[in-house]
């Protein structure tokens, strides 16, 4: 069985070469692969600065560590005497003192483990206490991240309108896909961010996966109570997961949540629902059409003719009919199209 070389030979350099981490180190050159001399040392070589650079990373990593508990331990106790303060209890928590941070510090620094315990024991006491769950250390709450949300949806809506603006001066001016975001999209999202605000706004939100989890299932759990209840359809069940969903991949994509939840499609699933609303009769339709106005009977035939939806009518603008023809770009991707007559689809 052939030799398993812990390096690598690199025949135009004649060197031995290791890489780690990302990093590439050269130590030492030879005669060739079969230098076993040479590869000796170049191996004693690599074991000494692979002790070096793990030490050195095992250092970096303590110290991130020794800051993150320093500020954990910091804002659990400032938490935990406001707490009390507001409470007026007798029983004042420990103060933080310099000399008792330090001392916190000094046993995280030498056993991390129970380092962590303090925090959690400062945690524990609180909740005992019968105060509300807190936030992480630097966490917001879900009503704040709601809040941050639907900000940037907001966002989306105005940079819809401002290119739009700016098509209809005449600029040539492209929106990226999926970048903006229409009035009636937003106007949904802003509802529903608003009632999923109302039941879990005050609500802590640490960045796990398990929290992400829990908020997705207990917004599922409240909409099929009232879908059950007979206080609206599946369709609007559906809007409502779609909107939970979208939060919850925003939290990620934005550093508030570590990873998306395990089982999201069994979480996010929606119902199949096909309305059983009917075409009208064309006895119907002749006599709407018959007392109809002239701007009615022309939305009837464009609707009729030319497939338009109401949004669709709403938004057909003079200059986009280009020789007699409707020429519109399609709301979706912004593709223009070159449809039938004007003047045909409203008289045929």
């Amino acid at each position: 069985m052939p030799l398993k070389l812990k390096l690598t030979w690199i025949g135009s350099l004649k060197q031995w070469r290791k890489r780690y981490k990302g990093e590439t180190y050269y130590l030492g050159t030879g005669k060739d692969k079969a230098d076993l001399e040479s590869y000796r040392r170049a191996v004693a070589k690599w074991e000494a600065k692979k002790t070096e650079l793990d030490a050195a990373e095992q250092k970096v990593l303590a110290e991130q560590r020794l800051d993150e508990h320093r500020r954990s331990y910091t804002q659990w106790g400032m938490f935990l005497a406001s707490q009390d303060k507001t409470a007026g209890r007798a029983t004042e928590p420990e103060p933080l003192t310099p000399e008792r941070i330090e001392e916190i510090d000094q046993r995280w620094a030498e056993h991390p483990d129970r380092g962590i315990g303090e925090a959690g024991r400062l945690a524990m006491r609180m909740v005992k206490a019968g105060n509300s769950r807190p936030s992480a250390p630097g966490g917001k709450t879900v009503g704040e991240l709601l809040d941050l949300f639907l900000a940037e949806q907001q966002k989306r809506n105005e940079r819809r309108h401002f290119i739009r603006t700016q098509k209809d001066n005449g600029q040539n001016v492209s929106e990226k896909s999926r970048d903006g975001l229409s009035d009636g999209r937003f106007i949904s999202i802003r509802i529903y961010a608003g009632q999923m605000k109302s039941l879990f706004g005050n609500e802590p939100f640490d960045g796990t996966e398990q929290a992400s989890s829990s908020l997705l299932k207990r917004w599922r759990d409240d909409s099929e109570k009232l879908m059950i209840a007979g206080r609206f359809k599946p369709n609007t069940f559906n809007e409502r997961i779609k909107v939970g969903r979208q939060f919850v991949g925003w939290l990620h994509q934005n550093y508030h949540l570590q990873g998306l939840p395990r089982g999201i499609k069994d979480l996010c699933g929606k119902y199949e629902y096909k309305p059983n609303a009917k075409a009208l009769e064309l006895p119907t339709i002749r006599k709407i059409w018959i007392a109809a106005n002239v701007r009615m009977k022309a939305w009837i035939a464009l609707a009729l003719n030319v497939g338009f939806y109401a949004a669709d009518i709403a938004d057909l603008k003079d200059k986009e009919i280009v020789g007699g023809y409707i020429v519109k770009e399609r709301g979706k991707t912004g593709v223009p199209t070159r449809l039938v007559s004007f003047r045909q689809a409203c008289l045929t």
